[in-house]
């Protein structure tokens, strides 16, 4: 991915937001994420509330994290939404 400092797919985790700790164990400074703009579809939402799961904690087909510079972030993510697959694209925080 253009302008990508590290991608993450937590796909296979047993932990759906273990690559958010494997990421900042790599970096300088850490990182700081949004919660609430973590996208979760309506019906795994309400799954996991009929089941007790967190969906934060659960694998994720078809995800991925990405790193990318601040200046770039925005430009990343208009190019990640053009493309069916990247609609729900974000940015988590920094």
């Amino acid at each position: 991915m253009l302008g990508a400092r590290r991608q993450h797919r937590p796909n296979r985790l047993p932990h759906g937001v273990c690559g958010l700790n494997e990421i900042a164990a790599v970096t300088d400074g850490g990182i700081e994420i949004d919660e609430a703009a973590i996208p979760v579809a309506p019906p795994v939402a309400h799954a996991c509330e009929l089941l007790g799961l967190d969906p934060l904690q659960v694998a994720n087909e078809g995800k991925l994290l990405a790193v990318v510079p601040a200046a770039a972030a925005e430009r990343v993510l208009a190019g990640m939404r053009a493309d069916a697959q990247g609609r729900a694209a974000t940015i988590l925080g920094r």
